[in-house]
């Protein structure tokens, strides 16, 4: 069983976007039919322009709006930064994921914790 904050939930998904409308409602419809629940949504607005920010809000997802473009790798260090779960799942804004995407990705989480100390250098980004 995988590690739980506070809340009861084991990962948070945090999904960076730049101008990225047209992708979100696809995005946020395969996470919303996800099998397992255990999990909560981050996005992380770079700055956009196109309708992004009035949607992100009109929708009231989680989301962090940064006044300008911080690239990918700003955004999800902000998302990661602002998670309070053991685990960090990165999921592009053009995604849509298979329903058993994330119980998967915990299980495999699982997994990896409970390998020894010396095999855990595996790309795995986990807070103990």
């Amino acid at each position: 069983m995988a590690e739980q904050n506070m809340h009861g939930t084991s990962v948070t998904v945090v999904i960076p976007n730049y101008n990225g409308l047209k992708f979100m409602e696809p995005c946020m419809a395969a996470l919303e039919k996800q099998t397992c629940k255990d999990f909560e949504i981050l996005v992380v607005d770079n700055g956009s322009s196109d309708g992004s920010v009035d949607w992100l809000k009109s929708h009231q997802y989680p989301t962090i709006f940064l006044e300008e473009n911080t690239g990918f790798s700003g955004a999800v260090n902000v998302g990661i930064k602002a998670s309070k779960t053991p685990f960090v799942l990165l999921l592009n804004n053009d995604t849509e994921v298979e329903p058993d995407f994330i119980g998967e990705m915990i299980k495999a989480a699982g997994l990896i914790r409970s390998l020894p100390s010396a095999v855990k250098w595996c790309r795995c980004i986990t807070r103990s």
